[in-house]
């Protein structure tokens, strides 16, 4: 037995239909804005329908004009035949001129004659056969009783009733050409009404990418209707994760912030071993400092100090690890980005500790206590990552480096800035510092001692920029300062 073959075969490859859906598909998929690619797809199908109904009707008028000329010229030989039956059997040659004197004379015929059975030329009227130009002949044969007698001949001219199929075929020309330019113009009309609330969302949608608040799209109950009430949900969505970005950033680091909104697998416990920088600042004095001026007072000069502070880390590519009572932790290069993490944690305390003279410099004016800090640094392995339990966690770094630079703040003297032999180890660090002072001290809990070094300013080059800094952060207050 042999089995039906069900499989079905395309058209082949290189087909026309193949080569037509592909450009089609390459129309569709093109940079074409949306409304001409319409316009343009409208107005094929008008010109094709237009087209194709015009060249109908002009063929149809063609067919029935020549249907008007066969009908006509063998009506008018047919009676002419018959007319001319009897003068012919008798020989009556005057009778038979008369006839074709009478018949020539009538509209569109040029000429008429009659021929003998033998075909002998018997009576002629009109033009010459032989000049008639646009002319279209037909014969008859002449028949008495049954025998034939002859045969006659009609020329017919056709200039007028071609000038009118001409005159008919050019109106409907026109017509066809006046319909397709109408309608490739509504095409084109239509094409931008209907696009038009893609653009409206598009224009919205761009808004609403640069941060601004999108325009009012209006109210539809179609398909777009259905995209608009998309867009808007998107939108209020997008909106309630931009204020929940700028309340995380407020609680975490911006970086910290962005990542967790992109990526909310990656807020688990755990972390990373990593290379970078801490530094530790902390108010001396803060405990009988906060019993003088009471818990408003306090967290008002912890938010003056403190919010200029995290806009030093920003500028130094430091990034706010947390606040913990009168102290700021500030994390260097956790991310790998920063190779000279060592160098941007020093310039950065140095920085805080310039802030902190100008915030005093005012407040010296008002009459206030001036607020001193020390600042600690430490460079090295730590562990950054999610610490806490799975309800509630942080994201820090935590190890010995960062216990390490703890301690280190404690060793700064008023206003002083102490780092470690590993952070003056960091790459730049050495050749742009200027130390006053190196020792040996003795770590609680640690049993090898520790050498810190306490700076004291940097290279003329960074100083230039830290001052550049000081200035942009205190507009107005740079020359009075110097």
């Amino acid at each position: 037995m042999f089995e039906a073959d069900t499989s079905t075969q395309g058209p082949p490859e290189h087909s026309p239909w193949k080569r037509l859906t592909g450009a089609w598909q390459r129309f569709e998929n093109s940079a074409m804005p949306l409304a001409l690619k319409w316009s343009l797809a409208i107005s094929l199908l008008v010109c094709a329908g237009m087209g194709g109904l015009g060249a109908y009707l002009i063929d149809q008028q063609r067919h029935s004009y020549h249907q008007q000329i066969e009908a006509l010229g063998q009506t008018i030989v047919a009676q002419l035949a018959q007319a001319a039956s009897e003068p012919l059997m008798a020989d009556d040659q005057f009778t038979l001129q008369l006839l074709l004197r009478q018949q020539a004379s009538l509209p569109l015929i040029l000429a008429m004659s009659i021929d003998d059975a033998g075909g002998k030329r018997v009576a002629a009227a009109g033009d010459a056969l032989s000049d008639a130009t646009a002319a279209e002949r037909f014969s008859a044969p002449i028949r008495y009783q049954d025998v034939n007698a002859g045969v006659a001949h009609v020329l017919l001219d056709r200039a007028p009733l071609e000038h009118s199929l001409r005159t008919v075929v050019l109106a409907l020309t026109v017509i066809t050409v006046l319909f397709i330019l109408a309608g490739m113009s509504l095409a084109f009309l239509l094409a931008r009404r209907f696009a038009r609330p893609i653009h409206q969302l598009l224009a919205a949608e761009q808004a609403l990418r640069q941060g601004a608040t999108p325009p009012e799209l209006p109210q539809r109950r179609d398909e777009i209707g259905q995209v608009v009430e998309s867009f808007h949900r998107l939108a209020s969505g997008m909106a309630e994760k931009r204020v929940l970005e700028k309340v995380l950033s407020r609680h975490v680091s911006p970086d910290i912030a962005r990542r967790l909104l992109a990526d909310p697998g990656s807020a688990r416990l755990g972390g990373d071993a990593v290379e970078g920088s801490v530094l530790f600042c902390d108010i001396v004095g803060f405990t009988r400092l906060s019993e003088f001026l009471g818990p408003v007072d306090t967290a008002e000069l912890l938010n003056q100090y403190f919010g200029y502070f995290a806009l030093a880390a920003g500028s130094c590519q430091g990034t706010v690890d947390k606040f913990i009572g009168d102290c700021i932790m500030v994390v260097f290069g956790i991310d790998g980005s920063d190779p000279r993490h060592g160098l941007h944690a020093v310039t950065c305390a140095l920085l805080m500790q310039a802030v902190a003279e100008r915030i005093n410099r005012s407040r010296q004016k008002l009459g206030k206590e001036e607020v001193r800090f020390r600042i600690g640094i430490n460079s090295g392995p730590m562990l950054a990552g999610n610490l806490g339990c799975s309800d509630r966690m942080e994201y820090t770094v935590v190890g010995d480096t960062v216990n390490l630079a703890a301690r280190l703040c404690g060793e700064a003297p008023p206003g002083g800035v102490v780092l470690n032999e590993a952070t003056r180890a960091q790459p730049g660090v050495a050749g742009e510092i200027l130390v006053s002072e190196s020792r040996e001290i003795r770590v609680r809990n640690r049993t090898q001692p520790a050498l810190v070094h306490q700076v004291s300013g940097l290279s003329r080059r960074h100083a230039g920029q830290l001052q550049a800094t000081l200035d942009r952060l205190f507009p107005g207050e740079g020359e009075e300062a110097r």
